[in-house]
């Protein structure tokens, strides 16, 4: 499904003041370090990934509930068709009363950080949503299929490939509680449009890909989410980011396969493989032994699970922490039109940056496709069709920091593409002391 508007808006959110984010297929963070753009990143990665929290049985607890089962009832019983700017509303409602709720406290759980949110911290989505269809296919008797585990038969909802149409496949009068709770979570997760579900590659990845085996003994364990939530010190963001590495499997015909492939051709010089035991490992062109990633450079460690997930191929959207770190300038400017290319096979990215390089090659990338001989300049300098990026799609965001507290603004977009006040001060005097030192 597509989204016009999918806004999430914090006030006293850690450092952040005040912030309001509307995603777009790529949306950059930047900003001084410890301004709270991980922060955000990772509060957008929860409210995205948040039907398992908008299913649990306290999930029907907050006031707005009732008017969002209300909908689901409607649905169900065969009542409504077409889910309107009014019904969205109400499972809007719903969702925020979720996000303010203390007792659920969305913010903690997902920084892992109990004291994290303060008496005045609040979260608010808003979004405007394209009419949704509702298709029935009606199943006699108790033999339909669900298509989630716990859900009963009979009752089962899934999006027909024109993303306007749900199709629910049961009998219209089966309802209760966990079904309503079932079907607000799916009509939930498609407020997000592509953004959602949300694969969060970390900042701190080289320690954790090296550890990724023991990291995943010790954390799942159990398979009761709560339990590993208890055992764990580590941030959901991450506790799934190692899961979903540690579970992808090398698909080579989907499209994001050739993408991993120029990776490794053009940065890596050699390819990320798995070995029998299920480790990691880099093999380097022209070199019979793979070497652990371990006894591997900071860069194959780095990019090592962008590429481990792009060979599996992403569903949904990626956000990226700081995709330039230990990477040579010329590596920046590479990844920064491989997560284009990414971008222009339907992938929504959300990265976070200190990088004028990674900046301004994607400046390059609009502004090449906004120029009005587009295909004659990109061939010129070498650049694919589909490494061009639109501005239209692309959206900046500055953490400016001013006594300890951020405000975020959205950064100025000219047809030469973003302006960044803060990286343009810092290079602007670095050039004024190199003519001054000249001068002495």
């Amino acid at each position: 499904m597509s989204v016009a508007n999918w806004t999430l808006s914090v006030e006293d959110f850690g450092p952040i003041k005040s912030a309001s984010v509307t995603l777009a297929p790529f949306t950059v963070f930047s900003g001084r370090n410890n301004t709270g753009k991980s922060y955000m990143a990772s509060l957008i990665w929860a409210v995205v990934n948040a039907s398992e929290l908008l299913t649990r049985p306290d999930a029907a607890n907050v006031a707005p509930f009732a008017a969002a089962q209300e909908l689901a009832r409607a649905i169900l019983r065969g009542d409504q068709s077409i889910i309107d700017t009014d019904g969205w509303n109400k499972v809007i409602n719903w969702i925020n009363a979720l996000l303010d709720d203390r007792s659920v406290n969305l913010p903690n759980r997902v920084l892992a950080c109990a004291d994290f949110r303060s008496a005045t911290s609040r979260v608010s989505l808003s979004a405007v949503v394209p009419e949704l269809r509702v298709q029935w296919n009606i199943v006699a008797g108790p033999d339909g299929v669900g298509d989630k585990p716990g859900r009963p038969r009979g009752t089962g909802w899934r999006y027909l490939e024109d993303n306007q149409t749900l199709l629910i496949t049961g009998t219209p009068d089966a309802s209760n509680r966990h079904i309503d709770l079932s079907l607000l979570g799916t009509l939930a997760n498609c407020l997000s449009g592509q953004y959602g579900p949300v694969i969060y590659i970390p900042a701190a990845r080289t320690g954790l890909m090296v550890a990724l085996k023991s990291l995943i003994a010790a954390l799942f364990g159990s398979l009761d989410e709560e339990e590993i939530e208890r055992r764990s010190t580590l941030p959901p963001p991450v506790r799934y980011f190692l899961a979903d590495v540690n579970s992808a499997t090398e698909r080579p015909n989907q499209p994001h396969y050739a993408i991993a492939e120029t990776l490794e051709s053009e940065i890596l010089n050699g390819r990320i493989i798995q070995a029998e035991n299920g480790d990691f490992r880099f093999a380097i062109k022209g070199v019979r032994t793979p070497l652990p990633l371990h006894a591997a450079s900071s860069l194959v460690t780095e990019l090592a699970p962008f590429i481990v997930l792009l060979k599996s191929g992403i569903e949904g959207a990626l956000i990226f922490e700081e995709p330039e770190a230990h990477l040579h300038l010329d590596a920046q400017r590479a990844l920064a039109r491989v997560l284009v290319r990414l971008i222009n096979t339907g992938t929504p990215v959300l990265v976070t940056t200190h990088s004028d390089t990674f900046l301004q090659q994607i400046n390059i990338l609009m502004q090449i496709f906004g120029h009005t001989n587009h295909d004659a300049v990109a061939k010129k300098f070498g650049y694919r069709p589909d490494e061009l990026l639109d501005p239209a799609n692309a959206r900046g965001y500055l953490f400016e920091a001013s006594d300890g507290n951020t405000v975020v603004r959205e950064l100025e977009k000219t047809p030469l593409g973003f302006v960044e006040p803060a990286m343009n001060e810092t290079i602007a005097k670095m050039s004024h002391e190199v003519i001054a030192i000249g001068s002495c």
